[in-house]
């Protein structure tokens, strides 16, 4: 009798994760095509820019995540459908706009949140930093004007400030 009523509990329990599973697979489907379809519907009805349909596609992204969520579906699985189900519909190649718009906007993120990590409040750190900076654009001036010849000193100036990227580009 026991062994029979561990076996009901079982089979109760998985048909009701089962239907919640299915539930959520099911409304993440149908919000995301829904969402997909009235987007580009959106889009194509409006000439949109470039840049412009590229923001409004990440924003419905997130609005779509939360969507889900609200719903009780899985957020994630919503916005990959979404973006799956918008990325066959369109026809036109989004995807050089978005990626730009997408590493901008990825760039500010990063840099708000490192400086958010690493904030010094000492002043004398800032003194160094400061210092450091500008002992490192003598030197390259220096190694501008004893490398490169026939150019101007506002050539010079230009090539010492336009510092090559960095540990940015190794963060994003």
């Amino acid at each position: 009798n026991h062994l029979n009523n561990s076996v009901n509990s079982f089979s109760f329990s998985f048909l009701e994760q089962f239907a919640v599973f299915g539930k959520e697979i099911i409304f993440a489907l149908l919000i995301g095509l829904a969402v997909a379809y009235f987007i580009y519907k959106f889009l194509k009805s409006f000439n949109t820019s470039r840049e412009l349909s590229a923001l409004l596609i990440i924003a419905i992204a997130i609005a779509v995540y939360v969507l889900g969520e609200f719903i009780g579906s899985n957020g994630s699985l919503t916005v990959a459908i979404y973006g799956l189900f918008l990325r066959g519909l369109t026809a036109e190649n989004l995807s050089k706009v978005f990626t730009s718009v997408f590493a901008h906007t990825l760039y500010i993120i990063v840099f708000i949140l490192f400086g958010i990590q690493f904030f010094f409040p000492d002043f004398s750190f800032w003194f160094k930093a400061l210092g450091l900076f500008v002992f490192y654009l003598i030197i390259r001036f220096f190694c501008v004007f004893l490398l490169i010849k026939n150019i101007s000193i506002r050539e010079m100036l230009f090539i010492t400030l336009n510092v090559a990227k960095g540990i940015e580009v190794a963060i994003v």
